[in-house]
């Protein structure tokens, strides 16, 4: 099982232990950053506020296994951004699936939240429905 954390500086050693290449630093995050990469590349993206930086642990260890992110456009289009698995040992488990998943869910809401963000009245009425409590729940039922 895998839990979100919202993604901090702390984290930054693990994934740059994870980039031992040119290659996979590319892989992993396009032309953005350059190879050998530093604390403060990454950094630039926790103060994007259309960023929203996920680090992945494995529930029973707590060891960050993984790393993720979504961007929210100007056009309010989210897309999932920097997916790496980082640890080898935790690959092809499923895991990426059960990230994907969670971001799509968590895609989902934070569009929510944005459309309705300035529609307080309705935002309070969705969210004393249980409307987004159900949603929640039925994105999460991993297989």
């Amino acid at each position: 099982m895998i839990q979100f954390q919202p993604r901090t500086k702390t984290a930054f050693d693990t994934l740059i232990s994870w980039v031992e290449s040119e290659e996979v630093l590319l892989q992993f995050s396009g032309p953005l950053f350059k190879f050998l990469l530093t604390k403060e590349q990454p950094a630039l993206n926790i103060s994007d506020q259309n960023r929203h930086t996920y680090a992945i642990t494995e529930s029973l260890t707590g060891k960050m296994i993984a790393y993720a992110e979504i961007f929210i456009t100007l056009e309010n289009i989210a897309l999932l951004d920097r997916i790496i698995i980082g640890d080898p040992k935790m690959r092809w488990q499923g895991i990426g699936l059960q990230i994907v998943q969670q971001l799509l869910m968590f895609r989902s809401l934070l569009l929510i939240y944005k459309l309705f963000s300035r529609h307080l009245t309705l935002w309070l009425c969705l969210y004393q429905s249980d409307f987004l409590q159900s949603a929640y729940n039925e994105a999460t039922k991993l297989k």
